[in-house]
């Protein structure tokens, strides 16, 4: 077994929410009686009469509208998540004027008796003084809700990028300091619920199994440079030695071997797989591939032939290789344990058992988080958490 710590600043709190997802459905019934709503792809605020069944436009000129709610004394509040604004609307012109600015990606907002305006973001919940515009936090994490990762390191130390769901961040493993790089939404189209990430030669890449992209960034400046578009429920992808990418697409259950500067060029090369979820390039270029049914299969990819390692898991979500071991580590979910599988002979050891790992899929969702792995040059492994931390296991 290994020793667990919990990297330093991960912040441990309860998973978000379906409903917290749909911020763009919050609507407060106002004091005339109106329902009072936003639109989120129009940047409007938009009242119903229930009644008769008839929408009029109050407001418009919002970025993404995400939430709206009324004071005490009938003013009518509305959050812009993508510029971070908390606005009031005047209801008989339709102005705008922003009381307080909070970082991009506002969910909700609600008022307590006094008047005092609360709103939910990404990772927190803050409290505003209308009046004065003051911004005091409440709650708030390092973290939202880390799903994939990936390891680099260096001489002079190490870098976990995380797929943080609402955000994309980096981690210093030395001292687990958490640093954005994007947040969900920084402009009209761009980073939108990043749940895998992978590292390349001179680009990371992360997928979203929500709106079904690949995002990909530069490696040096970090700045996203493209978004590829209209994959099904990607859930991993591995660059190969001659630069194309492979993704791991759970709605079609394939592999997906995708080139062209903007990734138009797309062959399923394996395709009966049951439910694909991570993937991990062995030290001979093999393609190992963790699926939902409890397998991990070894694909040749010289000419895409597949033989099962393993099989008997209970829903591995991530695979890495382990240096120190030539061995696998697999974080296999269901059984809430990580475990160390020999590729050579199938063989697994608990590494360690009865972990935060293993999300429950809300009703209706394909898929939800991720508890994934990666793995430093001197063994310790790093894994995300559905307490919303991120941990490491030492040697031992």
């Amino acid at each position: 077994m290994r020793s667990l710590r919990s990297i330093p600043t991960a912040s441990r709190r309860r998973g978000w929410s379906w409903r917290a997802w749909a911020a763009s459905t919050a609507s407060r019934s106002a004091p005339d009686g109106l329902l009072y709503g936003p639109l989120w792809y129009t940047g409007q605020i938009v009242r119903i009469d229930v009644d008769a069944g008839t929408l009029e436009v109050v407001a418009e000129g919002l970025a993404i509208p995400s939430a709206v709610a009324f004071s005490p004394d009938g003013t009518l509040f509305a959050l812009d998540s993508l510029s971070g604004g908390v606005m009031s609307v005047d209801l008989d012109d339709g102005g705008l004027t922003t009381v307080a600015t909070l970082p991009n990606g506002l969910d909700n907002l609600a008022f307590d008796a006094e008047g005092t305006l609360y709103v939910s973001t990404l990772d927190g919940i803050s409290r505003i003084d209308i009046a004065s515009g003051t911004v005091e936090s409440v709650v708030s994490g390092a973290l939202a809700a880390p799903n994939g990762l990936a390891l680099v390191e260096t001489e002079t130390g190490g870098t976990l990028y995380v797929a943080d769901n609402f955000a994309f961040r980096a981690v210093d493993t030395a001292n687990g300091a958490v640093r954005d790089i994007t947040r969900d939404f920084p402009d009209a189209f761009s980073t939108i619920y990043p749940s895998s990430v992978t590292v390349g030669e001179a680009a990371i890449y992360s997928s979203s199994w929500f709106s079904n992209t690949i995002q990909i960034f530069d490696r040096e400046t970090e700045t996203l440079t493209a978004v590829w578009l209209d994959f099904a429920l990607p859930q991993d992808m591995v660059e190969l030695a001659d630069g194309r990418l492979l993704v791991a697409e759970l709605a079609t259950g394939q592999l997906t071997l995708v080139s062209g500067a903007d990734g138009e060029t797309r062959e399923a090369v394996v395709t009966d797989l049951a439910g694909p979820r991570s993937m991990a390039v062995g030290p001979d270029g093999a393609i190992y591939v963790a699926d939902i049914g409890g397998t991990v299969t070894r694909i040749d990819p010289s000419d895409w032939s597949g033989a099962v390692v393993v099989e008997g898991l209970s829903g591995p979500e991530g695979i890495a290789f382990d240096p120190t071991t030539g061995k696998l580590v697999v974080s296999d979910a269901g059984a809430r344990r990580i475990v160390s599988l020999d590729p050579a002979t199938g063989a697994i050891a608990v590494l360690a058992a009865d972990l935060p790992i293993g999300d429950e899929i809300p009703e209706g969702l394909p898929i939800w988080g991720r508890s994934d792995v990666a793995v430093g040059a001197d063994g310790t492994i790093y894994f995300s958490s559905t307490d919303i931390g991120i941990y490491q296991l030492s040697p031992q």
